[in-house]
């Protein structure tokens, strides 16, 4: 009875904690098309506005190969983030380097696998350097929280 209690305790605890950290765990892809091409990047918290500009190839209408890639985020309390750099895509998606330079003096080298980042460094506009492997959390806590 007591381990039935238990078993019954730990699956209630782990699914509240998926449910309650699945949207930091991974990204919503927002797509963008322009000129004929279709392309996404990832996007970890809730926004109000995102508007992005893809400058490279395609392929089938899908961004392809290394570009210049320049966007817009703003979020709800207008907090405003600008960046632009090159970026690899493949198939429409965030896949291998990207160079990002943001308006606030930021700098992201950052290697992307399927659309989320996987490992580079980040470089705040005080001289702070952070460079790991990269999960959405760290990613997060590093880059913006701790600015």
């Amino acid at each position: 009875m007591k381990l039935k209690n238990f078993v019954g305790l730990w699956v209630v605890v782990t699914l509240s904690l998926f449910i309650i950290f699945s949207p930091l765990a991974s990204a919503e892809q927002v797509k963008f098309k322009e000129d004929g091409c279709t392309f996404s990047l990832p996007v970890y918290e809730a926004y109000e506005k995102f508007e992005a500009k893809w400058d490279g190839p395609s392929v089938n209408g899908l961004a392809e190969g290394e570009g210049l890639i320049k966007y817009t985020i703003e979020y709800a309390d207008k907090t405003k983030y600008e960046a632009e750099g090159k970026m690899t895509m493949k198939q429409g998606i965030a896949n291998g380097k990207a160079t990002l330079k943001f308006t606030n003096g930021d700098k992201f080298d950052i290697n992307f696998g399927n659309g989320d980042p996987q490992n580079g460094t980040i470089i705040r506009a005080d001289g702070r350097k952070y460079r790991e492997n990269f999960t959405i959390i760290t990613l997060m806590a590093k880059a913006y929280l701790k600015g």
